[in-house]
């Protein structure tokens, strides 16, 4: 939250504010006085000047007079102030573990999509603050959709701005944005290597690329070295939101927050972590091999056995998936964006490519936003990170909520199809339900939290522009929407686990039952007849009798009768207790009758008194 003193009452902290506000032009009085505790977007993020962060936080780290202790990225993923590694910075290390730089030049998955944005490029006629250090005017929400109707006639064909260094150069002559000619284009999709060269280069005040005021890297189902090639490059200001993403990425955990810091310099971070389950039917999980924590394939099999028609080839299961999208800044003109997502199970999927004609159409071709899934023409950028983010979320929300609902869906038709399953089915599912519930609960507990008294939606209830209110109302109503179907889903799968808990305790009373009718057989019918035929092959009886077929059926049936007869007594011993307290009690009130009956008469003899009869 930012500090609402003054730079005079902020100790060592306020020289820092008081040079900021020198360098971007802000005056004390700009300040609005606010709650500590209130949750409000500040308008410092409209006028904060680009970050000087050029040299990456890793070289920062090893220029250090005293060498660190780690390398790589676990130098990456410890900060000094942790005495312990924690259950993050241990998935992060092991995951990545002995990574170095020359295992970039081994990874040739060419999957990851990088796209940057210059803003000069959308609105020509405001200055660069990078170049010059004057604050632009005040950017709007709406600027990103307002281009659409001028930014043609401004430009006639756009330029390219290619990086220099031949072949090994990951940006391509060839323009990305449809009528923003100074803004960097890639060869999309990159591998590792492609992008850490693109990532070293300065991202402002090049000497002859174009400033990347907004960055968008989103890579699915990342793998080490793309994770190294991110760790290697990122500035100090960024990396611990980096870090954020990573971390939650691998820990299979739901995040919807937004934080903002003033530490050095303004930061925001908004953070978005949504788990799932996506449900397949093949069988490309036999070959599937996944070095990710809390990414195996779970069995459905038992479903599919009593789904009607199931006639599909391979088996039914589900894999665990993460969407984790973090944005983090300094201004609404210069932030970026990191995108992971876990998208192996489906063979298919990858980043949508730009249009490869060389001829005019190129031009006006489309460029999906990978991290919005195409939903959103990169070529028109939202510039406002908020707005940006309620846009992701939006279209995330609506991709998990797709993938529960069939999951939910299937599960219920299973469940419906029969009337009583065997106890193995009930077990199994419910053992399948205990891993479901919970992060279906945590994901919906997340807009919970969100819009909560005091939550983080407060930072989007003031926008930069009044047109820009419906949007970000619509929006968040389309938002609401599909958590409230995550929560009916949830609600289904609770009930439906009640029900199998009912079915199992059912199941297992009838089982007991019969366990009971099985015992009484084997010791009314089998037992007799076994201890006599034991006791007839004995060479030396005990007692002498003719052994044939009428005695023998003759003792078997009296043991038989006394085995019934101590069952019996057995059976009726809870209530001999009862039995004895009646019979002691009526033979107490005859023998206090008597005794009521007897008298002495005056000489003392005792006598019989008679009773009146009519």
């Amino acid at each position: 939250m930012i500090s609402t003193n003054t730079p005079s009452g902020l100790g060592a902290q306020g020289g820092t504010l008081s040079r900021h506000y020198m360098d971007t032009g802000i005056s004390k009085h700009n300040w609005a006085v606010i709650d500590p505790f209130e949750k409000q977007w500040s308008e410092i993020y409209y006028n904060t000047p680009v970050p000087k962060d050029d040299i990456s936080y890793m070289e920062q780290l090893r220029s250090l007079p005293q060498k660190p202790d780690f390398e790589n990225i676990e130098l990456f993923a410890r900060t000094d102030d942790e005495d312990t590694i924690s259950t993050d910075v241990d998935d992060i290390i092991q995951f990545c573990k002995d990574l170095k730089k020359s295992d970039l030049d081994e990874q040739t998955r060419e999957f990851i999509w990088l796209d940057d944005r210059t803003y000069t490029a959308y609105f020509p006629n405001m200055m660069s603050s990078s170049s010059h250090g004057n604050t632009r005017r005040k950017i709007s929400s709406l600027d990103g959709h307002v281009i659409n109707a001028h930014m043609s006639s401004s430009y006639e064909k756009p330029a390219t701005s290619p990086i220099p260094g031949g072949n090994e150069a990951p940006c391509a002559r060839r323009p990305s944005a449809r009528y923003s000619p100074p803004s960097r284009s890639y060869n999309v999709p990159l591998t590792a290597k492609t992008l850490y060269n693109a990532l070293k280069e300065k991202r402002f005040d090049h000497e002859s690329l174009p400033d990347a005021d907004r960055r968008l890297i989103y890579m699915p189902d990342p793998e080490p070295p793309d994770f190294f090639a991110l760790t290697e490059t990122v500035p100090r200001h960024q990396h611990g939101a980096l870090r954020t993403a990573i971390a939650q990425h691998l820990a299979f955990s739901p995040l919807l927050e937004v934080n903002l810091s003033t530490s050095d310099i303004f930061i925001f971070q908004l953070d978005l972590h949504l788990p799932f389950f996506a449900m397949r039917t093949d069988a490309y999980h036999r070959n599937h091999t996944t070095t990710k924590l809390r990414r195996e394939w779970i069995d459905l099999s038992f479903i599919a056995q009593v789904l009607p028609g199931s006639d599909k080839d391979g088996e039914l299961g589900i894999y665990p998936a993460q969407v984790s999208v973090t944005m983090c800044g300094t201004s609404a003109r210069h932030y970026t964006v990191y995108g992971f997502e876990d998208t192996d199970f489906d063979k298919d999927h990858g980043p949508a490519g730009d249009e490869e004609d060389d001829d005019d159409s190129t031009y006006i071709g489309v460029q999906h936003d990978q991290i919005i899934r195409g939903k959103q023409d990169a070529n028109f950028p939202i510039w406002d990170p908020r707005e940006y983010f309620l846009t992701t979320l939006k279209s995330r929300v609506r991709q998990i909520r797709n993938e529960w609902d069939r999951l939910v869906r299937t599960i219920e038709r299973a469940y419906m199809s029969c009337t009583c399953h065997l106890l193995y089915w009930y077990q199994t599912m419910l053992q399948r339900l205990q891993i479901l519930l919970p992060v279906l609960k945590a994901t919906t507990d997340l807009w919970d939290n969100f819009v909560a008294p005091g939550g983080d939606i407060l930072y989007f209830t003031t926008t930069t522009s009044p047109s820009c209110a419906p949007r970000i109302r619509n929006m968040l109503a389309a938002i609401r929407k599909d958590f409230e179907k995550l929560k009916a889903l949830y609600k289904t799968l609770s009930q439906i686990q009640e029900q199998c808990e009912k079915g199992e305790s059912s199941v297992e009373a009838q089982m007991m039952q019969q366990n009971n009718n099985n015992a009484d057989l084997m010791i009314l019918y089998i037992c007799p007849v076994s201890v006599v035929s034991s006791f007839f092959s004995i060479d030396t009886p005990i007692m002498a009798f003719k052994r044939n077929l009428i005695s023998f059926l003759g003792s078997t049936i009296v043991l038989m009768l006394i085995v019934q007869l101590l069952r019996l007594v057995k059976a009726r011993q809870a209530y001999r207790p009862q039995w004895w307290r009646v019979i002691f009690t009526r033979g107490n009130q005859a023998l206090q009758g008597d005794r009521n009956n007897i008298m002495r008469n005056i000489a003392g003899i005792r006598s019989v008194r008679r009773t009146r009869t009519v």
